[in-house]
């Protein structure tokens, strides 16, 4: 079936119409177990944490279009590793949200970094303040 549509106005709509062209297609032809994310993400992502500034808890929501080994670590300044969320995890494709307890941490700016087999995806800040 083939639908005319008006010409994007910018890629990202391109993008967005694409991308559900392609879930509308693929939803229909693969098995369905009951357990499987509705919405899989296209691209890895790791979203601002909130609030930030924090004090002392903080989320930190990310989402990965494929299974795999994942990390979620926490750097100081200096890029000491301080806290491991995940340490090499495996998890299904889809959308998380995990807490950050920073405590025990002094006030200051850190880097979360999120990893998938082996090899950094994203890294963002975020400044907690006592």
């Amino acid at each position: 079936q083939v639908v005319k549509t008006e010409k994007p106005k910018s890629i990202i709509e391109h993008v967005r119409i694409v991308s559900e062209d392609i879930r509308k297609v693929f939803s229909s032809n693969t098995s369905s177990k009951g357990n499987e994310p509705k919405n899989i993400p296209l691209v890895y992502k790791i979203s601002q944490n909130c609030p930030n500034p924090f004090n002392p808890v903080t989320k930190i929501r990310f989402a990965l279009p494929k299974q795999g080994i994942t990390g979620l670590k926490v750097y100081d300044l200096r890029g000491r590793l301080v806290i491991t969320l995940l340490n090499n995890e495996f998890l299904n494709a889809g959308e998380y949200e995990t807490s950050l307890d920073a405590a025990l941490l002094s006030s200051g700016v850190y880097f979360y970094t999120l990893e998938f087999a082996g090899v950094v995806v994203k890294t963002r800040k975020m400044v907690l303040i006592k």
